[in-house]
């Protein structure tokens, strides 16, 4: 799956990594838009909301 991202995932703040995870998500939502069975769209963004939940606190080591 190609990603749209062009900032780096390092060194960003809050409001950066929120929107890069948001297009990543819209993005895969386009990818799959012609996949998708009627309510599967919600149930991805069940999963995509409680991932971001439980990793809200989580970040990477920075290199």
């Amino acid at each position: 799956m190609e990603t749209i991202a062009q900032t780096p995932k390092y060194n960003l703040n809050e409001e950066q990594e929120r929107k890069l995870i948001l297009r990543e998500y819209r993005s895969l939502l386009r990818s799959l838009k012609t996949k998708l069975k009627p309510g599967d769209k919600n149930l991805l963004r069940t999963a995509f909301e409680m991932a971001a939940d439980a990793h809200k606190t989580m970040r990477r080591k920075k290199r």
